[in-house]
């Protein structure tokens, strides 16, 4: 199983021995905890070059002298993140930088990322999925950069509807229930015996 930070994406082979939802619940929680395999996700899996890492640093460089961006930093040495202000912001500041090759952006509310030819979510699912040969695939993502992942899971779990128009078939987390809790849920519920 690989869990990655804030349940943004899950890999399910099978819980070894998970007689029972108790069981299958103390399994899972133990390995969100340990994070064991998300520097792996991140750097085995993914991997940036040398080149590329020296390509973020003056892109972070750049983006960073914006007035409209109130915090930039390269994420885990794979992508540069940056905050805006506000929505339209993050449009503005994505529209200046849109022709920056060779990343991919994506603008989520009043965030933007660049990305490296090759580093997304769903490329790491691949690989990763090639790696650990799960039985089925279960991911949980609330932005528009998870969409990749997502796609390329048996069963995708959003918080909301906001991503349902890119991904139909996803299950939605009811009114009133937190998202951890669902995520859980679930999870428990498609590692019992029998069920799909």
């Amino acid at each position: 199983m690989v869990l990655t930070h804030r349940w943004q994406t899950s890999l399910l082979p099978h819980l070894p021995s998970a007689n029972s939802s108790r069981q299958a619940a103390r399994i899972l929680s133990r390995q969100v905890e340990e994070h064991r395999f998300r520097k792996m996700y991140l750097a085995v899996l993914c991997g940036v070059p040398a080149e590329e890492a020296g390509a973020l640093r003056d892109l972070l460089e750049r983006i960073s002298a914006r007035e409209d961006v109130t915090s930039a930093r390269i994420v885990e040495n794979m992508y540069v993140y940056a905050a805006c202000s506000d929505a339209a912001a993050a449009e503005r500041c994505a529209a200046a930088w849109a022709q920056d090759a060779p990343f991919q952006m994506e603008v989520s509310g009043r965030k933007v990322y660049w990305f490296p030819p090759g580093i997304d979510k769903g490329t790491a699912l691949r690989r990763a999925a090639g790696r650990y040969r799960p039985e089925r695939i279960l991911c949980a993502g609330d932005s528009v950069i998870d969409v990749p992942m997502l796609r390329r899971a048996d069963l995708a779990l959003l918080p909301g509807p906001e991503l349902l128009p890119l991904l139909p078939g996803a299950r939605v987390c009811g009114p009133g229930q937190r998202f951890p809790d669902f995520v859980l849920e679930t999870v428990l519920r498609q590692a019992a015996p029998g069920d799909t």
